[in-house]
């Protein structure tokens, strides 16, 4: 924060003057800002200032966040205005499902949430094991120390995309180069955004031309036939839908294994809780997903489209409303002591690590099923794996998506093999 930051509102104090600008970037590896847990306590839904486009609303508390997420009164088609407040130079274009609202946000979710079905992800598991065991074992088999971020972090997810989506592996760099422009800068100039994501719709334009060619068994095969069959989905959208895949599909889960990973490997005691019990690898995975930060806490804005009661203030029709996730996770209301990363947490209430309501995650349970397998190849192959400098990891900074630059490691040099060389066939 700068001399010149405002005050933050205290508890029951009335809505700033200034608003503070908004993100808020003062935090430390996998902490948050300390004004949102004030906010939180006494002004849980205050006003903001974005970089572009003015004041904003900020919710803080559970409650508010998912009546933001849920409520259909708040809409995300309405907030991709040119005047709506924003983080980037270039105002969106309402064409991805992430910027619809029903009925229009229904029926392309509908199209592809068959492929996200929970009982068709885990048929998937033995594919994304066998995958992480491969990983894992090159890592070491390779010198220490060793970068857990390159090596299984990235890799491992961004593989299961391409087996997912059908994205030739040979293509993986041109692809990741485009979606890490798109998510881990700060903001960047409005011409250098638009060329980007043209590069990558020019590429998915490519790959549906050959899935219509020769149809396979992957997502977008079958995206392409939603399309073509019953104009269920148009070519703008199938094309935006498979750049949303891409661009949210690998570099979200890859940051929050190695963040998971740093949480795990720094607080020893949780490393070799796992070791000893790797039966409870699910639970502590729900758990990291609460408490670990995967955002700088901004996400998406809705704007209101009537007068809403909330979080005691009253916004009114058009203006924009932040919901941070990040924050509602940290709620003591909902989890008691939320500050505190609880391997035994018996939670009564969904973290909301994925959103809430409609517009959730559709690959929630991918990324889920990912990071457990990842977490216990890890904890089994190595359960000597230490970090090789504890206090030297570099985070990322003005990112959307947070996470450490890389994770350096280390290891015994006896240590357990995981089988990749067996192979799993693929599911």
């Amino acid at each position: 924060m700068t001399a010149s930051a405002p005050q933050d509102p205290q508890p029951h104090d009335p809505q700033p003057t200034d608003p503070p600008l908004y993100p808020f970037r003062d935090y430390d590896e996998l902490g948050l800002d300390p004004r949102l847990a004030r906010l939180r306590a006494g002004c849980p839904v205050s006003r903001i200032r974005l970089p572009y486009g003015g004041d904003a609303w900020l919710a803080t508390r559970y409650a508010d966040v998912t009546t933001v997420l849920a409520d259909p009164r708040f809409s995300r088609a309405a907030a991709c205005g040119p005047d709506v407040p924003r983080q980037t130079e270039a105002p969106p274009v309402a064409t991805t499902i992430l910027d619809l609202d029903r009925p229009e946000h229904g029926r392309l979710r509908r199209i592809a949430a068959s492929a996200f079905a929970q009982w068709r992800i885990e048929r998937l598991r033995p594919y994304v094991r066998q995958v992480a065991a491969e990983q894992i074992d090159a890592l070491l088999a390779g010198p220490a120390p060793g970068d857990l971020y390159a090596a299984v972090a990235l890799p491992v997810p961004l593989t299961v995309l391409c087996h997912v989506l059908g994205v030739p592996l040979a293509d993986r760099d041109r692809f990741r180069a485009w979606t890490h422009a798109l998510l881990m800068p700060g903001p960047m100039p409005a011409d250098e955004f638009r060329s980007v994501a043209a590069a990558l719709e020019d590429y998915l334009r490519e790959l549906i031309a050959h899935r219509r060619e020769s149809a396979t068994g992957d997502l977008l095969s079958m995206l392409v036939r939603a399309t073509d069959d019953g104009d269920r989905m148009t070519e703008q959208e199938l094309v935006s839908f498979g750049v949303t895949l891409l661009a949210a599909g690998f570099e979200t889960t890859a940051s929050q294994l190695a963040s998971s990973a740093y949480l795990l490997l720094r607080r020893r005691h949780l490393w070799e809780l796992l070791c000893r019990e790797p039966d409870r690898v699910p639970a502590v995975v729900d758990e990291l997903l609460r408490f670990v930060p995967l955002n700088g806490g901004s996400g998406l804005p809705r704007v209101a489209t009537e007068d809403v009661e909330l979080g005691g203030v009253t916004v009114r029709a058009g203006e924009a409303v932040f919901a941070s996730t990040i924050s509602a996770n940290r709620d003591d209301e909902v989890f008691p002591d939320a500050d505190t990363f609880d391997p035994d947490r018996r939670p009564t209430a969904r973290h909301v690590t994925f959103g809430y309501g409609p517009h959730r995650c559709l690959g929630a349970w991918l990324a889920t099923m990912e990071i457990q397998e990842v977490v216990g190849a890890l904890v089994a192959a190595a359960p000597g794996l230490r970090l090789a400098d504890p206090d030297g990891v570099r985070w990322r900074a003005g990112t959307i998506v947070r996470g450490p630059l890389a994770l350096p490691v280390d290891w015994p040099t006896g240590r357990t093999s995981t089988g990749a060389a067996g192979g799993a066939p693929p599911a």
